[in-house]
C-alpha cells in the first residue's frame, strides 16, 4: 500500500499554490502517518478498537486527562470521523495526531514509502516549515 503524495483529507486550507505549512519535519512526518493511518482505518474499522485497548494504557495518567476524554469522544464518533480529524490542517487536527493512541504499528516498507513521499514534497516545495521562518539569519 503506497501513500498518497496528496492529502488524504483537506480540512485545512493549504496555500493558493497548494503548498502546506507545518512547523516542522516532524510535525509533517505525522501528518504523512495520520494519512496512513486514516486509510487503515476507514479500510477496518476495527483498529478503533485497539486505538481503545491504548487509551486504556493511559487512564490513569492525570497529565492525559484531558488527551483520554477527547479520544473517548472521538472514538464513539466512528471511523470515517477518526480518519477525517487526525489528518485535519487544524490546531485540533495536530492536537489529535500529537495524542493518537496507537492503532498498531506501521510496516518498514510503508515507513520508507511515507518517508519517500516527505523527501518529494519537500524537494518540490509543497511544504513549509514554520520554524525556519524565524530562525536567525
Amino acid at each position: 500500500m503506497q501513500p498518497s503524495t496528496l492529502p488524504y483529507v483537506e480540512a485545512g486550507t493549504p496555500d493558493s499554490d497548494g503548498t502546506i505549512h507545518f512547523w516542522d519535519r516532524s510535525k509533517h512526518r505525522s501528518w504523512l502517518i495520520s494519512q496512513e493511518f486514516a486509510r487503515r482505518i476507514e479500510h477496518d474499522p476495527s483498529l478503533l478498537e485497539a486505538m481503545r485497548t491504548s487509551l486504556r494504557k493511559w487512564q490513569n495518567n492525570q497529565s492525559l486527562e484531558t488527551a483520554c476524554r477527547t479520544w473517548q469522544r472521538l472514538l464513539g464518533e466512528g471511523a470515517k470521523k477518526v480518519a477525517h480529524q487526525i489528518t485535519a490542517l487544524t490546531p485540533e487536527g495536530e492536537y489529535l495526531r500529537d495524542t493518537l493512541p496507537s492503532p498498531g504499528p506501521l510496516p518498514l516498507e510503508v515507513l520508507q514509502q511515507i518517508t519517500a513521499v516527505q523527501l518529494e514534497q519537500i524537494a518540490h516545495g509543497k511544504v513549509v516549515y514554520e520554524s525556519k521562518r524565524f530562525a536567525p539569519v
